[in-house]
């Protein structure tokens, strides 16, 4: 019975899943990098007289107007009680059969 394949197809996988975590701390750090470079670009746009926060740049970049921002006032409607629903789909009166039975 030969296992020499077997154990060296696994120790192929750990130096595989090794080489991925490098990898991936190798991305994170990078995108560290790039992230503070795009941070800078991003600041310029808004910073910019002629952009700005409402300019077609920033828009294109993918970020929302200032122009195109709701307010934040919400107009919330006032909530039902869990039992009153309950009570108004008939849950209650199942739950409560239920109960008689066991």
């Amino acid at each position: 019975m030969q296992v020499k394949p077997s154990l060296d197809a696994r120790d192929n996988i750990d130096t595989l899943q090794n080489k991925v975590i490098e990898a991936c701390d190798e991305r994170g750090d990078a995108d560290k990098v790039s992230m503070e470079k795009v941070l800078l670009v991003i600041n310029a746009v808004k910073g910019d007289v002629a952009e700005g926060e409402d300019g077609e740049l920033y828009a294109a970049m993918g970020y929302v107007r200032k122009s195109a921002r709701k307010t934040g006032k919400t107009n919330k409607k006032k909530k039902t009680p869990p039992t009153a629903l309950a009570d108004r789909v008939g849950i209650i009166p199942l739950l409560c059969a239920a109960e008689e039975r066991a």
